[in-house]
């Protein structure tokens, strides 16, 4: 599936993470306004956790017809499958190629909205990073919609388990006064679970859904690494973005597993 190119509507975000066999993680953001456009990149290792790259500016379509972006020291490429590779300069500098195995939809609108939400929560990636190359899995998510909400707010964990035997991502968020929020299982069979909306929700260090037989999922998560910020700032909005490396235990009652995530708060003005 094509990524779509940007220039379609008002609000434009598109994230990765990056969870390597070396046990790095890496977190990599774009979000495009009406009046700026961020990119951001980070890394977190045995040295800490550290910015690669922050920079403000519009980044320029190539032709073609999937997304292909570039703006100084920041470049994404991608070709029909929606794959593809993504270099950022910075301290280290980071090189990331990747394909997709799996593509997910979103099926939930906000209401009044025109939206595009779809993820790519399974990819296969090969990174690079400071002269060490490692295998990694991926996560990506792209959002879209023409007239953002004035004001917003989200919690968001995404990971994977230790023996990469599922991805798991969930959301607890308001846009304006829109409630959205989702959990959802994709495991190696591609048989995705999705909770049931209203009863799933996110506390302190803590996620719970319904399982499909009626029992509780229950994910609770501590930090491992400091946290990276990026604050998004104009003389009309401002947003303050924060990115964790955690570590999570998913229960169902009868079975439990450990993996590690990204825990991301999200809230001020857009």
């Amino acid at each position: 599936m094509l990524q779509p190119l940007q220039g379609r509507f008002g609000n434009d975000g598109l994230q990765y993470h990056f969870f390597c066999d070396d046990d790095r993680v890496f977190g990599v953001r774009v979000v495009k306004t009406a009046l700026t456009e961020v990119h951001w990149a980070w890394v977190s290792d045995r040295d800490g956790t550290r910015t690669i790259h922050r920079r403000e500016a519009f980044s320029e379509q190539a032709e073609g017809a999937s997304l292909s972006m570039h703006s100084p020291g920041f470049h994404i490429v991608t070709d029909e499958t929606g794959g593809g590779s993504l270099d950022v300069d910075g301290p280290g500098g980071l090189h990331v190629d990747f394909e997709v195995k799996t593509r997910k939809d979103a099926d939930r609108q906000l209401e009044g909205q025109t939206t595009e939400t779809f993820y790519h929560p399974d990819l296969d990636c090969t990174v690079t990073y400071d002269g060490k190359t490692s295998p990694a899995i991926g996560f990506m998510k792209r959002y879209m919609y023409p007239e953002p909400p004035r004001h917003w707010h989200w919690l968001f964990l995404q990971g994977y388990a230790s023996d990469r035997s599922y991805s798991l991502w969930t959301a607890d968020a308001c846009f304006a006064f829109l409630k959205y929020n989702y959990f959802r299982i994709l495991p190696r069979d591609g048989k995705l679970f999705e909770a049931d909306v209203t009863r799933t929700h996110h506390a302190r260090g803590l996620v719970r859904a319904d399982t499909p037989d009626g029992g509780e999922y229950e994910a609770r998560f501590e930090p491992i690494a400091e946290p990276a910020d990026c604050l998004i700032k104009t003389a009309e909005i401002e947003t303050l973005v924060r990115q964790t490396p955690v570590r999570f235990t998913l229960s169902d009652g009868a079975e439990t597993s450990e993996g590690i995530a990204i825990y991301e708060y999200g809230a001020g003005t857009a």
